[in-house]
């Protein structure tokens, strides 16, 4: 599950998902065929769900994946971070492969400290946070 999570990710931070990348994935985190097909899918799903403007040039004033920050003596480690172009908010992104992550209070806490941490950095400036699911939902929270 960690191995498919990792190329999962990995899949996303190149924002392209075709056959090299997956090959890379499969290299990279050791996963057997079927795995590589689910992981290959579900970020195709993301990256042209309905999150799927998080990788438009058009839109993202600027991105960033696997994002690390330090708040209150804690190392987090943000999914996606970007800011829109056309509003000027910051979006807090966590990948999930399960379809109702809003329903589980520790992934609900934790987004709310991801959320914290960025508006430590950018006092008054507005941040939003949201799921992107592997079923290619956005789930604001």
């Amino acid at each position: 599950a960690t191995r498919f999570g990792k190329a999962l990710h990995r899949l996303l931070e190149w924002g392209n998902v075709n056959a090299a990348n997956t090959r890379l994935a499969v290299r990279e985190f050791e996963l057997t065929l079927p795995q590589a097909q689910e992981a290959a899918a579900m970020a195709t799903r993301i990256l042209q769900g309905e999150g799927a403007w998080a990788w438009d040039s058009t839109v993202v004033k600027w991105q960033g994946n696997e994002v690390e920050l330090m708040h209150l003596g804690q190392t987090l480690r943000i999914d996606r971070l970007v800011q829109r172009g056309d509003t000027g908010d910051w979006w807090v992104l966590d990948y999930k492969s399960t379809s109702a992550p809003q329903e589980d209070a520790t992934l609900i806490a934790q987004l709310n400290t991801y959320r914290q941490a960025v508006t430590a950095i950018y006092p008054g400036q507005i941040v939003k946070t949201a799921f992107l699911t592997g079923q290619g939902a956005l789930i604001e929270i």
